[in-house]
């Protein structure tokens, strides 16, 4: 957008006038012809979605909070595939829906978060968030609360959110007996690669030479015939 825009947007806000009443009140969340709403205030179009960088104060380092690691969560990445916006905001139906353009910027968690039982949390004075998708309910990660504005790849690697091998159950015996993680989780897994169509989904997935596994009662049926694990 040229500055005469911003100028005139700008404006249109202090005078009470809603960003809606600039684009005709569109809904921000159907993605053809609507992406250039959101983008008047923040994001740009050439990312292919609304998020920072840029945000509403123009920021576009990822070192400011305001951008941090938006683009990183939004994008593929090496161990999961995209998430949406609203796994972590509450997506506003209109421009002038409650709550948006009020200066606070809302971390409401969706479902995706809560996996496994977690409770997560976002920390604003220490800018780090604890939730299921990095770890917060699994064993020996060794940095499960992870800097939102660090964006240098180390907080994206096997071993952040969980052991290598996980300490729960048998993990560490089958690693001792030489047992790959692709004998169990399917063929992509190894101790620095993923599935990432299945990987941070709030669920156990099983494969290889697991043919059946229950998170309820923890039994599996593969190499062992049926053994709990």
């Amino acid at each position: 957008m040229h500055q005469r825009q911003f100028a005139l947007l700008a404006a249109l806000i202090l005078a009470g006038v809603g960003c809606d009443v600039v684009r005709q009140s569109q809904s921000p969340t159907t993605a053809a012809g609507q992406l250039d709403t959101c983008t008047l205030c923040h994001g740009e179009v050439a990312n292919g979605n609304a998020a920072p960088p840029r945000s509403t104060t123009s920021a576009t380092a990822t070192t400011d909070p305001r951008v941090g690691a938006h683009q990183a969560h939004l994008q593929d990445g090496p161990l999961r595939k995209a998430v949406a916006c609203g796994d972590c905001h509450l997506v506003p139906a209109t421009v002038d829906s409650p709550g948006h353009m009020d200066g606070v910027v809302e971390v409401t968690f969706g479902a995706l978060a809560h996996s496994d039982g977690a409770q997560p949390s976002w920390d604003p004075a220490q800018v780090t968030c604890a939730t299921y998708c990095h770890g917060s309910t699994l064993p020996g990660g060794s940095n499960t609360a992870p800097i939102w504005n660090k964006v240098d790849g180390t907080q994206a690697a096997c071993g952040t959110c969980h052991g290598i091998p996980p300490s729960s159950g048998h993990h560490s015996t089958h690693q001792g007996q030489g047992i790959a993680c692709g004998n169990c989780h399917g063929t992509a897994y190894s101790a620095t690669t993923v599935d990432v169509s299945l990987h941070v989904n709030g669920t156990i997935d099983v494969g290889n030479k697991v043919t059946s596994w229950s998170p309820t009662t923890h039994q599996c049926v593969g190499c062992h015939g049926s053994a709990t694990w």
